[in-house]
């Protein structure tokens, strides 16, 4: 039998994804802007000749290879803003929506919960590079604390111990709080007031709807041994982590000063004449909150049903050509519209500065479901034919495991470290730290190389120079990620 042969062009775009912006591996002559448009050209070619490997490449570097996440969003921003490029416009087009539908399924999945974090930080980054509005993100947040907050008023009176709902509604917070670090600024700086909204809706949970703030079962003592004991106090990052992040939060939206020395942000370079128009509210999904992730009965629902089925079909054609992937509803676009339907715009040709032609565009997921309730599966398991009590005790025990507090390893302890990065700053590169052990999981080798060596790259390009050791010329960060990886090991 003759051996499968690996497409070459799939390994050329695979290795220009892993090694963006890794300037040790290419010529000194390389720049970010060159870096950039390399792998936009690459990703614009690839795509135009059908090739179906172009959005599952992008997708696993986005949800595995974390710290590159906003030169990822940056890419796709650049290719974004090309109007007069068809195949650039439906590419970004199938992120989008391949990225709102599965975060759509993984906030319904309790196993998909830290896809579901890296998902909802990578919407964000798009709303930096101006491929996603900042009034529909902060609409989506919004949706997602809101959930919070109504559960967890309406629990507090049958459990007021919280254990029988806290852990999911800390979960849907600590979504929203965890990400607004990468993105935050943009939403600030674009729409303040519904971004001062967001964090006061955020504050009502912390301070009024949140049964327990540490978690005592998480202590290293189990009692104090006196009032300055703050160690026995602790819990290990428990509880209490949702409500510090909340306070460092608060601390950089109070200042309206989002600077945060441990991100990348490259958008921050782009300049408003390389930005293209955010994709409008009408072709973004609508968000809907529900109890369950399926469609319900009425009419409305059963054709928006139809239409997502339709997408996932395109979506899983995989870098179709844009008038294939469009041909099955133009007629339909074309009856509700008179040709003038919202999957098909005035475009301009390639190479030419007059509108003559119409570019087909991909349509885009039409609902984000955001869950009102834990998993429905969870609540039915543990209330059949038991007590009410009995009940709440097994989705306690239930709730626990499937959404267990964040903390039990400090993987930031370096004291000259956290005497120079805030606190959101020192949390970043905890949460780089962990997704990337996340993505790597699954080969040690690859993992100890990925800490040691890219993600330290990674912070000597983007830290300041005052972060160092006593020894001159020695960053913090290499000793930082040789400790860090020998505990992944």
């Amino acid at each position: 039998m003759e051996p499968i042969r690996e497409d070459p062009d799939r390994r050329k775009l695979a290795l220009k994804l892993a090694f963006l912006c890794d300037f040790s591996r290419v010529e000194e002559k390389w720049t970010l802007a060159r870096f950039y448009n390399d792998l936009s050209d690459a990703i614009k070619a690839d795509f135009g000749r059908k090739k179906q490997y172009v959005l599952p490449l992008f997708m696993d570097a986005v949800l595995n290879i974390p710290f590159k996440m906003e030169h990822y969003a940056y890419t796709l921003g650049l290719l974004y803003s090309k109007h007069n490029n068809a195949n650039a416009q439906n590419f970004t087009r199938l992120v989008v929506s391949t990225v709102t539908r599965d975060l759509s399924d993984a906030l319904f999945e309790p196993s998909k919960r830290h896809h579901a974090k890296l998902l909802l930080r990578f919407l964000g980054c798009l709303v930096t590079v101006r491929v996603i509005s900042p009034s529909w993100m902060l609409e989506l947040l919004q949706s997602i604390v809101d959930s919070a907050v109504a559960y967890s008023k309406e629990k507090m009176a049958e459990d007021p111990s919280g254990k029988s709902w806290q852990p999911w509604t800390d979960h849907m917070v600590l979504l929203v709080l965890s990400t607004l670090p990468w993105y935050g600024f943009s939403l600030s700086s674009s729409a303040a007031a519904l971004t001062d909204s967001l964090i006061d809706s955020l504050g009502v949970y912390i301070h009024h709807h949140r049964a327990y703030t540490t978690e005592a079962s998480l202590r290293p003592t189990l009692v104090r041994r006196g009032r300055k004991d703050l160690l026995a106090a602790c819990d290990s990052g428990g509880a209490s982590h949702v409500s510090s992040l909340y306070w460092a939060v608060v601390d950089l939206a109070k200042k309206r000063k989002w600077d945060i020395c441990t991100l990348a942000r490259p958008s921050s370079g782009m300049s408003p004449a390389s930005l293209g128009k955010p994709l409008s509210e009408e072709e973004l999904p609508r968000i809907h909150s529900t109890t369950t992730s399926d469609t319900s009965g009425d009419a409305t629902e059963e054709e928006e049903g139809k239409e997502e089925a339709e997408m996932e079909e395109a979506v899983a054609a995989e870098m179709v050509m844009p008038d294939q992937a469009v041909e099955k509803h133009e007629e339909k676009a074309d009856d509700a519209s008179d040709g003038e339907g919202r999957h098909a715009v005035a475009g301009r040709e390639e190479g030419s500065g007059s509108v003559n032609k119409k570019i087909n565009l991909v349509p885009i997921t039409k609902v984000l479901r955001v869950p009102a309730a834990p998993p429905p599966r969870l609540l039915a398991a543990v209330s059949q034919g038991v007590s009410a009590e009995a009940a709440r005790t097994a989705l306690a025990a239930v709730l626990s495991e499937e959404y267990p507090p964040r903390g039990g390893l400090r993987l930031v302890a370096v004291p000259e470290i956290e005497s120079v990065l805030s606190a959101t700053e020192v949390f970043v590169v905890e949460e780089l730290v962990f997704d990337t052990i996340m993505g790597f999981q699954e080969d040690r080798v690859e993992c100890t190389i990925a800490l040691t060596q890219s993600l330290t790259l990674y912070f000597e390009q983007v830290l300041p120079y005052r972060i160092r050791f006593n020894q001159p010329g020695t960053s913090s960060f290499s000793s930082f990620s040789a400790s860090s990886s020998s505990s992944s090991s």
